[in-house]
């Protein structure tokens, strides 16, 4: 199986699930928007029957956490179990958050995390038996007033007990006290291992008040010049704005993609030993009332190159070369429609085999 470092990528195996998110104070009815710890407290356990597809997989509620996981359809056997823990302080054996190992990535996204970021709640899940879930999963949390959802930012990381991250997903869509992050593309095989969903936070930072304007001297009046021909003015220019991320929050991009990112492996085909072929991935640009011709372009030719097989529709080819065994660095693929429209794509090389 495989699996990615930083972004949604179809074809994530995981084993056993464990899922973790800790403790946070903020503002929202607290003196401080810095996460702190928190006093030692009895996790909350659950063991329940996994839910029909498209049905909530509730976590127990735990120091004013709440939460659940949207199943997604899947092969589960008849009678299979799930017990779900819900932590607030930091169990035993559960892994720093992997993005704190990891190298900034394509805006949009969430980057290394800050010195103050601290994970939140945690959440363990163990299943009876292996399934095949067929879409990465959306998970929703409700926090409890102490934690301010307008002066943090919050990231949701997958790892297993060895620390080896497995997924990412895009900043969450806030309501209140409730953060949504939204599922992807691309089937999940759960089996046998420890899994840890982490919720983080970061405090959002406050610039520093601007300095109050120096008084100022009238100065004394001067003798008129002479009259001279003014020059004409030279016209003001402005940089165009950049193409749209339609991974970025609230980003209302016109053009939008069937995939959140194009994930090509960290290693050269001769060591991939998960089979497929993850180094050409097919994606369509989409745009609500346009049937007109798209074009693709790749912003870094030593990456990726991408080629065209209907108006909308496009494969991004992996042709790096790995010197030394080393794996490429970020790019994007910038789409455009015949109206002035453009988005782009992330891509990265962060998909790993996990045999």
């Amino acid at each position: 199986m495989f699996a990615f470092v930083r972004k949604p990528l179809p074809l994530i195996a995981f084993c056993c699930v464990a899922w973790a998110l800790t403790s946070l104070t903020a503002c929202g009815g607290s003196s401080s928007t810095t996460p702190g710890p928190k006093a030692t407290s009895t996790p909350a356990s659950v063991t329940e029957a996994l839910p029909a597809a498209g049905q909530p997989l509730v976590f127990p509620q735990h120091a004013g956490f709440s939460g659940q996981l949207t199943v997604p359809p899947n092969n589960a056997p008849a009678g299979t179990q799930v017990t779900l823990t819900t932590y607030t302080t930091q169990p035993s054996g559960a892994p720093a958050p992997a993005d704190l190992s990891r190298r900034p990535m394509d805006a949009g996204k969430a980057g290394p995390l800050a010195a103050n970021s601290v994970v939140v709640m945690w959440e363990s899940l163990d299943f009876t038996q292996a399934l095949m879930l067929s879409n990465q999963p959306s998970v929703q949390f409700t926090l409890p007033a102490s934690i301010s959802t307008t002066a943090n930012t919050f990231t949701l990381e997958l790892l297993i007990t060895s620390n080896n991250p497995q997924y990412t997903w895009v900043p969450p869509t806030v309501s209140g006290q409730t953060l949504t992050f939204a599922g992807g593309n691309g089937e999940i095989a759960v089996e046998q291992a420890t899994y840890w969903l982490e919720l983080i936070a970061t405090p959002i930072a406050t610039p520093p008040p601007s300095p109050s304007p120096s008084p100022s001297t009238s100065p004394s009046p001067s003798p008129s010049p002479s009259a001279s021909p003014s020059p004409s003015p030279s016209p003001s220019t402005s940089p165009s704005p950049g193409p749209c991320n339609p991974a970025a929050p609230n980003s209302n991009c016109v053009i939008t993609f069937s995939t959140i990112a194009v994930i090509f492996p960290d290693v050269p085909p001769a060591q991939w030993g998960c089979g497929g072929n993850p180094y050409q991935v097919n994606f369509n640009a989409i745009e609500s009332g346009y049937t007109g011709n798209f074009t693709a372009v790749s912003s870094n030719l030593q990456l990726a190159t991408v080629s065209q097989s209907a108006p909308n529709a496009f494969t991004a080819s992996d042709v790096w070369t790995y010197p030394n065994g080393q794996n490429g660095a970020n790019f994007g693929i910038v789409v455009s429609d015949t109206q002035g429209n453009a988005s782009v794509l992330d891509g990265d090389f962060n998909a790993i085999c996990i045999p």
